[in-house]
């Protein structure tokens, strides 16, 4: 069996503030997408007050790991809130571990609406420079029905295309919309020195859009670490 723990990346009282492109500033998570929303504007720089003294048992074990999976999450609330603590991204460039990204399947309302997957790659080097991590993990699979017919899937496919493409409706109502690497962005990206993983990672239940836990432990535990191994 496997057991881990669950680590506060500081032990300190803090707030998430974040500073919008038009200058707006916001301070507490809370309020954060509404105000994204309201003022039509994206967020620019995430910042932590007060001043953040980063957890010892974090960074040490940040130092030992074999192992660094960053994301999937919120990008702003919650991936950047953690990154930003003084020490944590220097931490990880020094840990010998196999440091990978992986990839929302879906942008979200008031955080990461009309972002790419090359935005989010950018936004993560604003704040924390180049070089955080060698692997990007991403989702391939369209849930776009009018794509499974012109792909000419089986009946079965075209089934549970039929039920992604339902839950996508719902998303699509939140102006959220897939995540997936275009051609432009995956030369981009690999010019970085980013190696690229993508497959399908997708799972609906009950209307959730979600990666699929299975088909992701497998590319992270088997296909990375042979891949990585070999090159």
């Amino acid at each position: 069996s496997i057991k881990g723990k669950v680590l506060p990346v500081s032990l300190d009282d803090l707030q998430l503030s974040v500073e919008l492109e038009n200058g707006v500033k916001v301070l507490g998570e809370s309020g954060i997408k509404l105000e994204v929303m309201k003022q039509k504007s994206p967020i620019k720089k995430v910042s932590i007050t007060p001043e953040p003294t980063a957890n010892k048992e974090v960074i040490d074990e940040i130092a030992g790991a074999d192992i660094i999976i960053i994301g999937p999450g919120s990008l702003y609330t919650s991936i950047l809130a953690v990154l930003v603590i003084p020490g944590v991204c220097d931490a990880i460039r020094r840990s010998k571990a196999k440091k990978i990204f992986v990839a929302n399947l879906m942008t979200q309302p008031g955080e990461t609406d009309n972002m790419t997957i090359l935005d989010c790659i950018n936004a993560i080097e604003d704040h924390c420079g180049e070089g955080l991590y060698d692997v990007l993990v991403c989702n391939n699979k369209s849930l776009d029905k009018a794509a499974l017919e012109e792909a000419k899937v089986d009946e079965e496919e075209m089934k549970t295309g039929e039920a992604y493409a339902e839950a996508m409706e719902k998303y699509e109502e939140q102006t959220a919309s897939q995540l997936i690497l275009s051609d432009k962005e995956r030369e981009q990206i690999r010019n970085k020195g980013i190696t690229i993983f993508e497959t399908d990672l997708v799972e609906v239940k009950n209307m959730f859009i979600r990666h699929d836990a299975t088909k992701l432990s497998e590319i992270i535990v088997n296909k990375i670490e042979k891949e990585l191994e070999r090159i």
